[in-house]
This record gives structure tokens, sequence and C-alpha cells, in this order.
């Protein structure tokens, strides 16, 4: 993979719940054939918030670690609240946890890429 120059990031404190895509389909999916879900609200996370500045330095020292980050503050500083899910009622009525740390994710998710990027 080639080094893309300078990223600039706006917002990278916003704390986020970070879910691997497998994680949520798999959640999603079981929670359409579990009866107790059935008019029940549950949040498929993680229950961690990661700031965004953190990911992006993980991504980089995995992917790109020559890479320089430009790390500013945007006029629209929307969604600043953290984004956390609260899985406890997920937990209790699908059964359900993330199988995948937030390593394990990027890391197949590079993996799928580098495959991809080898066939074109």
């Amino acid at each position: 993979m080639r080094s893309l120059g300078i990223m600039h990031i706006s917002n990278p404190n916003r704390i986020c719940d970070l879910i691997y895509i497998k994680d949520a389909v798999d959640g999603l999916i079981l929670s359409c054939f579990r009866e107790t879900t059935v008019g029940i609200e549950v949040d498929l996370g993680t229950g961690v918030g990661t700031q965004i500045k953190d990911l992006v330095s993980l991504l980089f020292d995995i992917v790109d670690p020559e890479r320089k980050l430009d790390y500013t503050t945007g006029k629209a500083q929307i969604f600043l609240d953290p984004l956390i899910a609260d899985i406890a009622q997920t937990k209790e009525f699908l059964k359900w946890t993330p199988q995948h740390s937030m390593i394990e994710g990027i890391n197949e998710t590079i993996s799928w890429y580098k495959a991809l990027e080898k066939k074109s």
C-alpha cells in the first residue's frame, strides 16, 4: 500500500463505539429470530468508546507508519457526545456479545483489502 500524504481529521477527540461489521451483522440476524427481542430496543456495539484519533493512529501504525496526521478542529462540531452502546440489555435478551476485538477487526479488514488489491 502506498502513502497518500497528510490526512486531516476534524474531530479527533470524538468517542465512538466501534464494532466489526461481522459482529454487527451477526447481532442483527440474531435479533430477527429471537422472540425475546420483540418490542425491545437492543444496542449492537462493544460497550467500549474509542477516540477517533486513537483508531486512526492504530491504523496508520499498521498500514502506513510514515504518513503524517493533522488533527484540526473543523467548523461543524456535531455529534460530539460519546456514542457508546449500552449492551447490557442486548446481552440479556439476545445472549450476544461481539466476538472480535477492534484490532482483530482491523487486521481482518486490512487482509481483505490487500487480497482485493492483489486481484486488481
